[in-house]
C-alpha cells in the first residue's frame, strides 16, 4: 500500500471566470508494467489555512472523485469554476492498495494538466 499527496495551485489571471478541468496523458511504452491501471488519483480541494504550503488532512475540502490514471486520461476531472483573480488550491493524492509483488519497483511516466476554459 502506498499514498502520496501533492499540492497544486492555479491562479486565474484571465479577464473572466474560468472552468477548470484536469486530464492525464501517457504513452504505453512508458508504462510497461501497466501501473496506470493500479494507481489511483484523487483530487481534493485544499485550503492552506496556516500558510505553510504543506498539505495537512484538516485542510482538505471536498473530493472531486477517485479514478485510475487510465480514467484520468479518458474522463478527466471537472474542478469547477475559478473566479477571475482567484487562486484554486488542490491536493492530488496518488495511491494504490493492490499492487502485486511483480509490479514492485516498476515506474510509470505520465503528464497531467489543468485546462481553463473562459466563461
Amino acid at each position: 500500500e502506498w499514498s502520496a499527496d501533492y499540492p497544486v495551485q492555479v491562479y486565474n489571471n484571465a479577464t473572466s471566470d474560468v472552468n477548470l478541468t484536469s486530464h492525464a496523458d501517457y504513452e504505453t511504452a512508458n508504462d510497461p508494467a501497466e501501473l496506470r491501471q493500479y494507481i489511483y488519483v484523487e483530487i481534493l480541494g485544499w485550503d492552506d489555512a496556516n500558510g505553510d504550503n504543506q498539505v495537512q488532512q484538516e485542510e482538505f475540502g471536498s473530493s472531486y472523485g477517485i479514478k485510475t490514471i487510465v480514467k484520468w486520461n479518458t474522463e478527466g476531472f471537472d474542478l469547477g469554476v475559478l473566479p477571475q483573480g482567484e487562486v484554486g488550491s488542490f491536493c492530488i493524492r496518488f495511491s494504490t492498495t493492490n499492487l502485486s509483488d511483480s509490479k514492485q519497483g516498476e515506474s510509470l511516466l505520465f503528464d497531467f494538466w489543468v485546462d481553463a476554459l473562459g466563461l
